[in-house]
């Protein structure tokens, strides 16, 4: 009997296909994003997978910095 917790590992480790369920939940997983997101990289810098993490990564960097340090809070 197949195990369905395994996710195989995608056919091209270089390209993300949102099209495969099994390459959505590898590739969801291993970039640590929702598939929503994970479509929308997708859309907007194509398949290369390194593409589509710096994407993710920048939009990480994008709410960190819209967040006000804790710093500037202090002694007003």
């Amino acid at each position: 009997m197949v195990d369905s917790r395994i996710t195989h590992a995608p056919c091209n480790p270089l390209e993300v296909d949102v099209h495969e369920a099994y390459e959505l939940a590898y590739w969801t997983r291993k970039l640590g994003c929702s598939a929503d997101q994970l479509r929308e990289a997708v859309r907007v810098v194509g398949r290369r997978a390194a593409a589509v993490d710096c994407y993710l990564a920048m939009g990480d960097l994008h709410r960190l910095r819209a967040r006000p340090h804790r710093s500037m809070d202090l002694g007003r």
